[in-house]
């Protein structure tokens, strides 16, 4: 079944559900339902594509789409980010300036994708982004491509700008090359920033024929997987965008074979079907939750009526009690279990603010030594601007780890993380919650996270992707700068500096400011948390009050059924199966919804995926290899 298909079906599925919900006057499950679909029909797959320098990130995009996009420079690295999507005609937007302030200018010339994406940032004006829309027909399909800058090297911006589009992607590919091993730069990238954040990911090995036979092309794979990560379920695909192109200008078929871009297209609608069928799952699963909640009690009722359980009502009244507890616990700050999620919640902000402490060391010694190092820091505002990147950078990665730490908290809480913004970041944190808190905390918070801002749909990183289409960068980063906005009173340090006076005496002078910014961003960790603890707790609340009002309302009409006649029971029972009909519909076909175990969802070819095809004459000597091939493939 094709997404298309599956989309269709859930959406037929919807209809009948959102009638059921109307009737019973569900408007808050009505307008979840609604905002998941804004998601869906969106129906474009934003794809980072990240690494080191000089890895060949725009080369390979240029590849991809069949037409020269990104500008390619031997000497000259890329230092803007370039979203490229699909558009009916060629539109080109630039937004430049500070991210708390930028400012878009709509440009007319394919020549100004080159202008404005290449050079240092006082060359290409600052330019933040560039959103290049063309009629081209990979992007048609539904993709949106970010080009980053390389994440080495001594210019922070690139790095901070690459972290900062990084979770506003729905997948990513890393990009390496044959040129020489990875550097433990591109290693702990991967590790530190796609592993843990990247929900969908693979690896290209670029300039794969310059390798001598397919056996250096597989140990080449099976070294980069080993590194990159111990699990053999990474996927690393050898390619050649040298010889994509060779076969773009001359329709040489062989060039074709031998870029092996065919497994690496695929792959690629591989990435785009799972992120679209991760959100049709993440509706499902939200609407089984609903129709659940709802068949409960309908059950609970006729099968009093239909074989009465006298102790039934009593261990409902318990629960109910339990629950208006657990209401009482979550109103007083004091409480032992407030206690406990305080506790969860700083052991998660404290390792936060660790990472903190250890980049801000870097950036006032090593980095900043560099930077001073550098010739053009004899410009007080290029140093400005370095410095504002690199505390703009750590910020970047902070928000990362405060999502992926609130998204562990809650799951220690009870509550379930969705499909598509669940993080594979794990710290080392954990709550003691009895076996009562954690099983009431558990039926609250599966009705809380739908109530709470910035989880399940409306915390998804790619409805932030959204806006950018629309005219701008949203979310953090006017904060994130403003944290960075002490490092003004560099400008004037700088100035006031004479060229003669040593680095030592520039970096006393500039670090205490650093320590500025370091100090305001530590308030901005502070102020998350506690703005999470807030809306976490006003949300278990909420969630609280709901499941005591579906409880009581059940209990007065089970009390009420007592007093009923046998002809009133009946009545009742017809019109509860009335009401149980649809429910039980529903539920069943959502339950079968997607779970076909036949289906090859996100499988690569194990012909191609981690092959590199060559020409049959030059490999005579490697036949013996051939049955490596498959032991390399992972997909």
């Amino acid at each position: 079944m094709n997404i298309p298909m599956e989309t269709a079906q859930l959406r037929k599925i919807c209809e009948q559900a959102q009638g059921v919900l109307r009737g019973m006057g569900k408007t808050r499950e009505l307008g979840v339902i609604d905002t998941y679909w804004e998601r869906i029909d969106r129906q474009e797959v934003s794809v980072l594509v990240c690494g080191e320098f000089k890895r060949g990130k725009s080369s390979f995009i240029n590849a991809f789409l069949g037409e020269q996009v990104c500008p390619v420079d031997v000497g000259i690295a890329t230092s803007a980010v370039s979203l490229i999507r699909y558009g009916e005609k060629f539109r080109l937007v630039r937004q430049y300036g500070e991210l708390n302030d930028l400012k878009t200018e709509e440009l007319s010339s394919r020549d100004d994708i080159e202008r404005y994406a290449k050079g240092s940032a006082e060359e290409i004006d600052n330019t933040v982004l560039l959103v290049i829309e063309l009629p081209n027909e990979k992007l048609k399909k539904g993709i949106a491509l970010f080009d980053t800058p390389g994440v080495g090297g001594l210019d922070p911006r690139h790095a901070f700008l690459t972290t900062y589009f990084l979770p506003k992607a729905d997948a990513a590919i890393f990009v390496t090359d044959t040129g020489e091993p990875l550097t433990g730069a591109e290693i702990t990238f991967f590790k530190k920033k796609i592993l843990p954040y990247s929900r969908q990911h693979i690896v290209l090995v670029n300039k794969a024929d310059s390798l001598s036979s397919e056996r250096k092309v597989q140990e080449w794979v099976a070294d980069v997987r080993n590194k990159l990560q111990e699990r053999q379920s990474l996927t690393v695909i050898p390619v050649s965008s040298m010889l994509m192109q060779d076969y773009l200008d001359s329709g040489d078929e062989m060039s074709l074979e031998e870029s092996n871009f065919a497994a690496v297209e695929k792959e690629i609608d591989n990435l785009i079907e799972n992120v679209r069928r991760g959100l049709l799952l993440e509706l499902r699963d939200y609407l089984i939750d609903v129709f659940r909640g709802i068949l409960e009690p309908i059950k609970l009722k006729m099968g009093q009526i239909k074989v009465p359980d006298p102790h039934l009502i009593g261990k409902l009244e318990q629960e109910l009690t339990e629950l208006r507890d657990q209401k009482e616990r979550l109103s007083n700050p004091n409480s032992n279990y407030r206690q406990k999620i305080a506790s969860t919640i700083r052991q998660a902000r404290s390792q936060v603010e660790t990472r903190l402490s250890e980049e801000s060391v870097l950036l006032s010694t090593d980095r900043l030594q560099a930077l001073l190092s550098s010739p053009e820091a004899k410009d007080s505002t290029w140093l400005l601007r370095r410095l504002n990147d690199g505390i703009g950078s750590i910020s970047a990665e902070l928000d990362l780890m405060i999502d992926a730490a609130e998204d562990q908290v809650i799951q220690l809480l009870g509550m379930n993380t969705m499909h598509t913004s669940a993080k594979g970041f794990r710290f080392e944190i954990h709550t003691d919650l009895s076996p009562v808190e954690r099983s009431v905390g558990s039926k609250v918070c599966n009705v809380a996270r739908h109530v709470m801002p910035g989880l399940g749909i409306g915390g998804l990183a790619a409805g932030v992707v959204a806006s950018l289409f629309t005219g701008g960068i949203v979310g953090g980063a006017a904060l994130l700068i403003g944290a960075a906005s002490a490092l003004g009173y560099i400008g004037k340090t700088v100035s006031e500096a004479s060229s003669s006076e040593q680095r030592a005496f520039l970096a006393g002078k500039l670090s205490p400011q650093i320590s500025i910014a370091v100090n305001h961003l530590r308030n901005y960790i502070n102020n998350r948390f506690e703005e999470f603890n807030t809306s976490l707790i006003a949300a278990m609340q909420q969630g609280t009050q709901d499941l005591i009002h579906q409880m009581e309302s059940t209990l007065s009409d089970l009390n009420r059924l007592k007093q009923e006649t046998m002809q009133q029971k009946q009545l009742r029972t017809k019109l509860l199966e009335d009401e149980l009909k649809p429910v039980e519909q529903i539920l069943g076909v959502l339950k079968v919804f997607l779970t076909n175990p036949f289906a090859n969802v996100g499988k690569v070819s194990a012909e191609r995926s981690g092959s590199f095809s060559r020409d049959s004459r030059a490999e005579a000597s490697d036949k013996g290899d051939a049955g490596m091939n498959h032991e390399a493939t992972v997909g």
